[in-house]
């Protein structure tokens, strides 16, 4: 970038930039060290958020002009951002299954880093028997060009792979569980929004960072531009640490899930079916079951005695509904009934849903709509205006 747009801008723009960098770098830290209870996924996020704001530090050395002084400051290895990619897939498998470790088997997926790295020291040995600046090279321009292509499609390849694994997390949390509080990853499916808003400004930053680093454009609208592109990015990257720091602060359940099967129960005849049905049921309106909330199909499948992939395959297959609704369906008919019931019009509607066996208000009033077709304050009303039309 140009002297005087430094000299114009360099308090104010590269002060904020640097001030959103470090203040990533201590959430990294923090989620690096402190989250021991989550495993490597946190030091994974924190991984991740350390290279977006190491490459961008190593490109306000360039900015401040400090490499020109302290040449040796880029021969580090600042870069390594081809290895974003991979590093977010690892950190979703992580997070949907508690078994994940880095093994052998991870390491090909680290490849193209190596040979960034490599790269890099190939610039950092030519500089120094050359001596100039390694990006003066007149190969700077086109090999880092590729490098940032590559990493721009291996990470848009990477999401892709981590979204399906959310989605089928998703399922299976909808097959296993009564209620989604500690299991849903909607929190991550947010993250990954950041992160594509940051690539959307990193695309265009790292290519205007190399014109201006290969060709010195002196535009100062051109350098404003950098700037608050490099802004959002070192901010956006603070905001994902924020909320993987607040929200990755469930605790795993899936050693109350129910891992598919392939054994078939086409066998069974119809008697047998409507007999195991009818078991399920019977459990569900004299037992009440649902209340439970914490229920799950394998606490289920202890209570009643019939094995968890049997239940799973008779609601699905027999009632069209996954768990999730499944047990939530009683929960609503529970509310509905203590609705229109005289002696339950002073209790109010959350207090009832609770006792049902929804965790939450957000999701008893989702369910509720998605059900009834209104709200549980609609029903309520016109459940009171029909009692005083009955009375």
């Amino acid at each position: 970038m140009e002297n005087q747009a430094i000299s114009l801008h360099l308090n104010l723009y590269n002060f904020i930039i640097v001030s959103g960098i470090l203040q990533s770098f201590i959430i990294s830290i923090i989620l690096f060290f402190l989250k021991k209870t989550l495993g490597i996924g946190s030091k994974l996020l924190a991984t991740a958020l350390l290279i977006i704001n190491l490459h961008l530090f190593s490109l306000l050395l360039i900015d401040l002009d400090l490499e020109v002084k302290y040449p040796y400051l880029l021969w580090f290895p600042w870069n390594y951002i081809t290895a974003l990619g991979p590093i977010i897939y690892f950190f979703t498998l992580s997070q949907t299954d508690e078994n994940f470790t880095l093994t052998k088997k991870c390491v090909p997926h680290f490849i193209p880093v190596l040979i960034e790295l490599m790269i890099h020291l190939r610039e950092v040995i030519n500089s120094i028997h050359h001596t100039y600046i390694p990006y003066k090279s007149p190969l700077y321009f086109p090999i880092h060009l590729i490098i940032y292509l590559w990493a721009g499609l291996s990470t848009y390849y990477y999401l892709g792979k981590s979204l399906q694994l959310i989605k089928k997390h998703e399922q299976w949390s909808l097959n296993n569980f009564s209620n989604l509080k500690e299991i849903t990853l909607d929190w991550l499916l947010q993250l990954f929004q950041y992160f594509r808003y940051i690539w959307l400004c990193w695309i265009p930053f790292v290519i205007m960072v190399l014109i201006d680093i290969s060709f010195n454009i002196g535009h100062l609208i051109f350098a404003i531009m950098l700037y608050l592109l490099a802004f959002c990015i070192s901010y956006l990257s603070y905001w994902i640490g924020l909320q993987g720091l607040f929200k990755m602060n469930f605790e795993w359940k899936r050693q109350a899930s129910v891992k598919p099967k392939s054994k078939s129960y086409a066998h069974l005849s119809d008697e047998q079916t409507i007999e195991y049905l009818d078991k399920i049921k019977y459990s569900m309106n004299r037992e009440e079951f649902f209340k439970d909330e914490n229920l799950t199909l394998r606490t289920l499948s202890k209570k009643i005695n019939i094995e968890p992939n049997l239940i799973s395959y008779l609601i699905n297959s027999y009632l069209n509904q996954n768990f999730f609704e499944y047990i939530n369906s009683y929960r609503v008919a529970y509310v509905k009934e203590k609705l229109v019931d005289p002696q339950f019009q002073h209790y109010k509607i959350i207090a009832l849903a609770y006792e049902a066996g929804f965790s939450s208000k957000a999701t008893f009033n989702r369910v509720f709509k998605k059900q009834v077709g209104i709200s549980p304050i609609e029903f309520k009303k016109q459940s009171g205006e029909s009692l005083d039309l009955g009375s």
